[in-house]
């Protein structure tokens, strides 16, 4: 298994672009790919999924967050004020 990463800490250089393309590339050739998209405005999601078939089908328990909150009780079990 290999492990691409597109990283820059500047905006708008092309980051989404660049990982949407390379992954369509990749794909059309056969490799199993798998994208995680962490941006909160979720443009490469964007990329491939409808904005309207996110929001009815999607958005509400198929997020990263979502994942998280799932087990984060499990794992902190107690909630400390600070």
């Amino acid at each position: 298994m290999q492990t691409v990463a597109v990283i820059n800490y500047k905006g708008g250089v092309g980051k989404t672009t660049v990982a949407a393309n390379l992954a369509g590339e990749l794909a059309w050739r056969g490799h199993r790919i798998l994208l995680i998209d962490l941006d909160p405005q979720a443009s490469l999601t964007f990329s491939f999924v409808k904005p309207d078939y996110w929001e009815t089908n999607l958005a509400k328990d198929k997020t990263i967050k979502a994942w998280f909150e799932s087990f984060s009780s499990f794992i902190f079990p107690f909630r400390y004020n600070s």
